[in-house]
Parts: structure tokens; sequence; C-alpha cells
């Protein structure tokens, strides 16, 4: 009787041994995955911030020319009917 106590203590010592490196290797499986989804989610927004940097001075470079246009031609309009 003691011999089988003695493996049932051992088989629960074992399984709570078990269950505590599962969970542990769980949990570090979290939060490398959090880790990983933060640095991606910070890449991602540099990412979109140079998008938006890019094009916003590629929008500046179309309409700085038509603006130079329409004042231009504003001018010489105004000018003929002087």
């Amino acid at each position: 009787m003691k011999k089988w106590t003695a493996d049932i203590e051992q088989k629960n010592l074992e399984t709570k041994e078990q269950w505590e490196a599962r969970k542990s290797k769980i949990q570090e499986d979290i939060k490398k995955w959090q880790d990983q989804t933060r640095e991606d989610w910070k890449e991602g927004v540099k990412q979109i911030n140079k998008g938006f940097f890019k094009l916003y001075w590629r929008a500046l470079l179309v309409i700085i020319p038509i603006i130079i246009i329409i004042i231009i031609v504003f001018a010489a309009v105004n000018n003929l009917f002087r």
C-alpha cells in the first residue's frame, strides 16, 4: 500500500512538474508573440508614416506648379482686361 501511495505521489509530482513546464512554456510563447507583435506594429506605423510623408511631398510637388500656373493665368487675364 505504501508503495502504491509513493507511486501515486510520484506521478502527481511528475504531472505537476509537467504542468508547470507546459505552463511556463505557454507563458514564454505568449510573451514572445506579444513582443513580436508589438515590434511588427511599431515597424508598420513607421512604414505608414514614411508613406504619408512621401505622399505629402509628392502632392506638394504637383500642387505648387499648378498654383503657380493658375496665378500666372489670372495675372495675364487681369492685364488683358485693364
